[in-house]
């Protein structure tokens, strides 16, 4: 079974392509650099992205987009999350997280597949907490300043090296999700 994965990014390629084969699906990456619609409602920019996504392909596709969510910053950085981890540096997101006292964030990604007729989302949320200080030297900015739980207060940057993407438990459940239904529908 083969699927076009539309992504620029090779670590979400590489988590999906990893979780996939275990499923016997084959993905084939593809960056289509669609214009991606601007909102704070992550399902409604991920079904638009796979939207944009199919009409380019023109074959069945699978996208995914990820929101980091503060509850302490309003669900900031939230759907913007890509863009501020260009502008903030992982010492940024400490200052401006130093004195909140709810150190909770929270990772929502979103899978949609899309085919002619078909429109299916997958989301998963999955919690983690603000470190005090960076830690780990790969990755983007906030994967610095974030310990999932059950990570033993290691960073995602730290988990990470060494390896082509993080593969936490948090993290790849929306995949075998993904997978599980994609063997029962696909034709």
């Amino acid at each position: 079974m083969e699927l076009l994965f539309c992504t620029g990014n090779a670590q979400k390629f590489n988590k999906g392509m990893s979780i996939c084969r275990q499923h016997d699906i084959t993905l084939i990456q593809r960056d289509l650099n669609v214009d991606e619609v601007q909102s704070e409602d992550t399902e409604y920019v991920a079904r638009q992205k796979a939207n944009a996504s199919y009409a380019v392909a023109q074959r069945p596709i699978v996208i995914s987009d990820d929101a980091w969510e503060i509850p302490g910053l309003n669900g900031f950085p939230g759907t913007y999350a890509k863009s501020v981890n260009t502008w903030f540096k992982p010492e940024d997101y400490v200052q401006l997280t130093k004195d909140l006292e709810d150190r909770r964030i929270y990772l929502v990604q979103t899978l949609v597949y899309q085919d002619e007729n078909t429109q299916k989302i997958f989301v998963r949320k999955s919690q983690g907490k603000l470190l005090t200080k960076p830690q780990g030297s790969v990755g983007v900015s906030i994967q610095k300043v974030v310990s999932f739980d059950n990570d033993g207060g290691k960073s995602i940057s730290e988990i990470m090296e060494g390896k082509t993407h993080y593969s936490g438990e948090q993290t790849i459940k929306v995949w075998h999700d993904f997978a599980d239904w994609y063997k029962e529908h696909a034709s």
